[in-house]
């Protein structure tokens, strides 16, 4: 979504940085069927951020010394620094064998694709230090998918791609 919005020019302070681990809280839905919480936690080298300059960006996964993220000066950040970001996230569960939702790994691979697609358009038409550059995308269109409890996939490294696994 980041990718999708225009680069910040100002300080973000965040206080108390949440833990890695995360719980997935099931929908109205899912808790009907049957579903309930689970918690993961993402392979992220240590670090604490407590400030983002509006000067920087910051890449927990291409970490400078032991616990500093790389930062990046903003005159160098554009949106696809956070569409390459979030498929280093992706690339991280796949790594890690992690199972996921199929529909939404692939919606999140689509809108992924498609914001990628809007920001190459005005990298192609603007000049370097246009504003418009860093401007919001033209069409926002993540369709949230529906709640699907079986349909589940996982990485295999030997096909060196995402299997959807049969319940």
């Amino acid at each position: 979504m980041q990718a999708a919005l225009p680069v910040r020019r100002e300080n973000v302070y965040r206080p108390d940085p949440a833990t890695p681990q995360q719980t997935i809280e099931p929908s109205s839905e899912a808790l009907a069927a049957g579903a309930q919480a689970r918690n993961f936690s993402l392979t992220l080298p240590n670090h604490r951020q407590d400030l983002l300059h509006k000067s920087h960006f910051a890449d927990p996964f291409t970490a400078q010394g032991e616990d500093k993220p790389t930062p990046k000066n903003t005159d160098d950040i554009d949106q696809t620094d956070y569409l390459d970001l979030a498929m280093k996230v992706i690339a991280n569960i796949a790594s890690t064998r992690r199972i996921v939702s199929t529909p939404w790994l692939r919606e999140i691979l689509r809108m992924e694709q498609s914001l990628r697609n809007q920001r190459q358009v005005l990298t192609n038409r603007l000049p370097n230090d246009h504003i418009l550059r860093r401007s919001m995308c033209v069409q926002w269109d993540f369709d949230t998918p529906s709640y699907e409890p079986t349909a589940m996939c996982q990485w295999d490294p030997a096909k060196g791609d995402w299997v959807v696994l049969s319940t």
